[in-house]
């Protein structure tokens, strides 16, 4: 079925279309420069505050120049829980890594243990120090 399918999707579509107009003019109005910068403060601001905090193992302890986070990974204990205070706060984290029920808990059992633990603060541009603080708050 998916080989028919991208069959057919080529013969519709035999080459790329083009951008919209609309497309086009908001893509121009990107300042791709302060979203970098922005994403990576908010980054190092969570990093050096959450540094210490015994509950909060940081997946990766340090970012390099050429590295734009999409957000700040971590593993918790209690996860649950701290979904639904920060959710409660505003704060959406997305879950990233959910294993389907097909994959063997005792043969990956590492692969779970994570999957169970792992969480993503949302460090995107949208959000200021006061939601950096909040997100700390949260994670008490």
């Amino acid at each position: 079925m998916y080989v028919y399918s991208e069959k057919k999707l080529i013969e519709i579509y035999s080459k790329p279309a083009k951008m919209s107009r609309l497309s086009m003019f908001m893509l121009k109005r990107i300042n791709f420069e302060e979203i970098i910068r922005k994403r990576r403060e908010n980054y190092n601001f969570l990093l050096k505050k959450l540094k210490y905090n015994k509950n909060v193992k940081i997946i990766f302890p340090k970012i390099t120049n050429e590295v734009t986070p999409i957000g700040f990974p971590i593993a918790i204990k209690k996860r649950k829980k701290i979904i639904t205070n920060l959710i409660r706060n505003k704060i959406y984290p997305p879950i990233h890594w959910n294993l389907p029920k097909e994959i063997d808990k005792n043969e990956f059992s590492a692969s779970w243990n994570i999957s169970k633990n792992i969480l993503t603060l949302p460090i995107d541009q949208r959000y200021e120090k006061m939601d950096m603080e909040r997100m700390i708050k949260c994670l008490k």
